[in-house]
């Protein structure tokens, strides 16, 4: 280490300051030539000197001096040791060729780490003996060993934010080389490649597991409905993926309470193929009902985890009753009701209105008789056999002030649900601006009436549109915003003023955020939506032209039915999760609804959420949920193990209590760590290769240290000292004018 000094100016002003000094020193010489009373010449040339330093030190001050202090010191090689701990890890092998172990022993990859790793001679303590080790462990996200336990969730790889975690933290660091030992399983964040291109240091990868494709048959994905009906067949379309069992005859079955309910025999493709197999069963008690998807473990498997799938419906007494009434006929209309019919679990009623103002039912009017007319429900009675109205361009004057009321009464008292789609006489359009049915939407609305906009544009899913059950159409959340995506352009939508503080939004403008087209909340005991878009009916016919199934757009209002009608009760304190069956390793979002004795919501409230597993006492979980205005609270769990549990909230305020709600929800075995085991090889040589470092195997793993070009740096450090700023030299000039001031007044000089 070396340490040197440096005395210099700041000021870019040194002439004419110095220039002053010199002037101020002839001034101070001057003053005390003839001092008056005459004073021996030892005390006038000890007075001049007095009066000399502090002008001196003054002017100087003005200089602005600085003592910078630099230390240079060698900076040894640093090495990022990355470990693999995501659950693929714990994945057993079977190696042939594999000198470190036994052959034809089965390993994990876990203890096939340790072993290249620790011992004498282990790559541990070659990396040590070349330069520091940072040793680093990762899955879902990225942290630095300790010897505390990993507390990391392992239920997913995310290769690209370790490598962008280690740049981050060790930016001031001579790093010069990084280790990853891996398999290369990656399901989570960015290409790991784009990291490795602009990597500081190159990267060089072991390859953990076996790079051949293993025996295995994997439950890939699933279809089904969420709400179903007693003693109503239920579907499941069930995809299955295999490989190394082609030819074979496997059952798959579904299971409730350990009883087969659904069986069917499949013969299996392999060679990584999918295949779909349809499974149907018939429930026969109400509530939510939990089910398992499951194939029965083969001889020479070695993961099960993906034999296994979970589910839950929630099975209703009786069909669900929709009004659809419409201000005049439609493609989206004619679409929509045949949608509904095409549902075993939905009875619709759709009125379609005449020029003259008259309706007529749909249903007869494809049947060939046009001549029949209806009239609207005018009764409580008569609208409150619905459980959910749909208003489809149509203008408030055709409903009449009557049954604007009714509608009011029927979502907040009685709990029905209302959804208003998009259209020429819908929202502002059709004047619906502070009328009763404003009230309740979850959007609000301008004066004015030219609210319609015409042209092709996507339909984009908001944040928590993406993790909202309503828009999922595949089990799993990652190929949903792939089928979003695939969806044809809507040509329509209507432009509102905003969304209601409380309500959720879902999707909107692709490319206009502040444009809401899918907008949920909650009026009273009832739920309302808001869908302000036409030309959805193209969902259904160019998506038949192109894959040559609508089973996406069907998904998609089975669900916005079911969830709109689904009754939870109506409680002071309501909790939700976002679904009632989670992948292992996914993050439990929970929403709770806290209001007062007159139904009011309730804000800063004391909203405690614990979960424990179903017949349990013992608390796992235990945080405050988060307030996020007009009484909606929100919270999340993650890392918790596969099983069943319960959530329960508490919620008061101050002395007042407000009350208790409980939800169950699953956690199934089934993760994406387990989706596909097979070591990827091929993305780690990109990686190696792309920052110039080599892919190294097990078996050639002793001679990557030889492969490190590790050098010292030399480091500056340095810190400037502000000398003109210090208080010791505001001292030393108060000192100075003090003594001369002193001896002065001492010899009767003024």
């Amino acid at each position: 280490m070396e340490t040197t000094f440096d005395f210099h100016f700041n000021s870019t002003h040194i002439f004419p300051i110095l220039l002053v000094l010199l002037i101020s020193l002839g001034i101070a010489w001057w003053t005390y030539r003839k001092p008056n009373p005459p004073i021996g010449n030892r005390m006038k040339y000890f007075l001049l000197t007095l009066r000399m330093l502090t002008l001196t030190a003054v002017l100087l001050a003005l200089l602005e001096p600085l003592l910078s202090v630099i230390t240079r010191y060698v900076e040894p090689p640093v090495i990022a040791l990355l470990v693999d701990k995501s659950n693929s890890i714990t994945v057993l092998d079977q190696y042939d060729d594999l000198e470190i172990v036994p052959a034809e022993m089965d390993v994990s990859r876990d203890s096939l780490m340790s072993i290249i790793l620790s011992g004498k001679n282990g790559l541990l303590e070659k990396l040590e003996k070349s330069g520091t080790v940072k040793q680093y462990r990762f899955a879902k996200d990225t942290e630095l060993k300790t010897s505390q336990p990993f507390s990391i969730s392992r239920n997913e790889s995310n290769l690209s934010r370790a490598l962008q975690t280690i740049d981050q933290e060790l930016v001031e660091e001579n790093l010069t080389a990084i280790v990853m030992l891996t398999d290369g399983v990656t399901n989570a964040g960015a290409d790991p490649n784009r990291f490795a291109r602009s990597s500081r240091a190159p990267i060089f990868t072991v390859g953990i597991g076996d790079p051949n494709e293993r025996k295995d048959i994997a439950i890939s994905g699933f279809l089904t409905n969420q709400t179903a009906y007693v003693d109503n067949e239920v579907p499941v379309e069930t995809t299955l993926r295999s490989n190394g069992f082609d030819n074979r005859q496997i059952s798959v079955q579904i299971i409730q309470d350990q009883k087969v309910v659904a069986e069917e025999n499949v013969i299996l493709k392999g060679s990584s193929m999918e295949q779909k197999v349809m499974l149907r069963f018939t429930p026969t008690e109400p509530g939510d009902q939990k089910y398992r998807l499951r194939i029965p473990v083969q001889e020479g498997e070695l993961i099960s985890q993906n034999n296994n799938r979970d589910f839950v419906v929630k099975v209703l007494k009786s069909k669900i009753q929709v009004l659809h009434i419409a201000g005049r006929p439609s493609y989206d209309y004619s679409f929509l009701q045949r949608t509904f019919e095409r549902d075993p679990n939905v009875e619709p009623t759709g009125l379609v209105m005449r020029k003259n103002g008259n309706f007529y039912p749909y249903k007869t009017a494809r049947e060939g008789n046009k001549a029949l007319t209806a009239r609207l429900p005018q009764t409580q009675d008569e609208l409150f056999k619905y459980d959910l109205v749909i208003l489809a361009d149509i203008h408030r004057r055709h409903l009449g002030e009557s049954l604007e009321r009714l509608l009011v009464e029927f979502v907040r008292d009685r709990g029905g649900a209302l959804l208003m789609l998009g259209g020429d006489h819908s929202f502002q359009g059709g004047n619906y601006y502070q009328s009763p049915i404003s009230e309740l939407l979850p959007v609000t609305l301008a004066a004015t009436t030219g609210s319609m906009k015409k042209g092709a544009f996507p339909i984009q899913l908001t944040n928590q549109g993406n993790r909202h059950a309503l828009l999922m159409l595949e089990d799993n959340p990652e190929p949903d915003a792939r089928i979003w995506q695939r969806l044809p352009p809507l040509n329509g939508y209507n432009q509102v003023k905003g969304v209601k503080t409380g309500a959720e939004l879902l999707a909107t403008v692709e490319g206009n955020q502040l444009t809401p087209l899918l907008t949920l909340s909650r009026s009273g005991k009832g739920k309302t939506m808001a869908f302000a878009a036409t030309g959805y009916w193209q969902w259904n016919f160019k998506m038949v032209g192109v894959s040559g199934t609508a089973e996406y757009s069907d998904r998609f209002w089975s669900n916005v039915i079911r969830w709109l009608v689904s009754r939870e009760g109506i409680n002071q304190v309501n909790l939700a999760t976002d679904r009632k069956v989670y992948r292992n390793g996914e993050t439990v979002n929970f929403s709770c609804q806290v209001y007062d004795q007159r139904f009011e919501p309730q804000t800063e409230a004391d909203v405690v959420l614990t979960i424990s597993k179903k017949g349990s006492d013992e608390i796992l979980h235990e945080s405050n949920m988060i307030d996020r205005e007009e009484g909606r609270y929100l919270g999340q769990s993650d890392n918790l193990m596969p099983g069943d549990y319960t959530a329960e909230v508490t919620a008061q305020k101050g002395e007042a209590k407000f009350g208790s709600d409980r939800q169950s929800f699953t956690v199934s075995e089934y993760s994406l760590e387990y989706e596909n085991t097979q070591m990827n090889e091929t993305l780690l040589k990109q990686i190696a290769q792309n920052s110039d470092g080599k892919y190294f195997t097990p078996n050639r793993v002793g001679e990557l240290p030889e492969h490190l070009i590790l050098s010292e740096r030399m480091k500056e450090s340095g810190r400037d000292i502000v000398l003109w700023d210090h208080p010791g030299f505001f001292l030393l000039v108060m000192l100075l004018l003090g003594i001369e001031w002193t001896l002065r007044k001492r010899r009767g000089l003024a």
